[in-house]
């Protein structure tokens, strides 16, 4: 059993279930890091890749690169939210809301269109690098991003955002 990072792995748990790998993270918490993690030859081994229906094939090809057969098995499936909740619309046109943390390409594409009238009061704070490309190139660059892929990655870069804004409008 392989997972993308500590959180993931945390979740197999209760199950009776041990990670045998997960990346450190200098490899970073992600599809990427994980195949790092891996060896480089798994010529013969078979794994089962769980995804969603708007997943990327990242470790799917990246193993069979290794010579691994593949079995996807799609787990669940993801949907776009269409439209904002009564209390996140009424929060926002009150100026409550000043922050928006990303976790995905996906979340951010929704995001921008979503919050396109809100997007000058808000200030997204993006997971990794490659959600923080994908806000670049939608026209909304993140203003922190978290240094490492997890949880706690984030919630470090809102604090720093948030001391920074604060020391720079006293």
């Amino acid at each position: 059993i392989a997972a993308v990072g500590p959180a993931t792995a945390a979740q197999l748990v209760p199950w009776g279930l041990r990670a045998d790998v997960v990346p450190s993270a200098s490899q970073t918490y992600s599809a990427i890091g994980l195949l790092e993690a891996l060896p480089e030859s798994l010529s013969g081994r078979r794994w089962i890749v769980t995804s969603t229906n708007r997943s990327r094939d990242t470790i799917a090809s990246g193993l069979q690169q290794r010579g691994a057969e593949v079995l996807d098995a799609r787990c669940y499936e993801t949907r776009r939210v269409d439209q904002l909740s009564p209390d996140v619309a009424s929060a926002l046109e009150a100026g409550r809301i000043q922050i928006v943390t990303l976790s995905s390409g996906l979340v951010a594409e929704a995001s921008c269109e979503l919050l396109a009238l809100y997007r000058e009061q808000l200030q997204p704070i993006s997971i990794s690098s490659a959600v923080s490309q994908r806000l670049s190139e939608l026209g909304w660059p993140a203003v922190a991003q978290a240094e490492e892929n997890s949880l706690a990655g984030m919630r470090a870069a809102i604090e720093r955002w948030s001391l920074a804004f604060r020391q720079s409008n006293p």
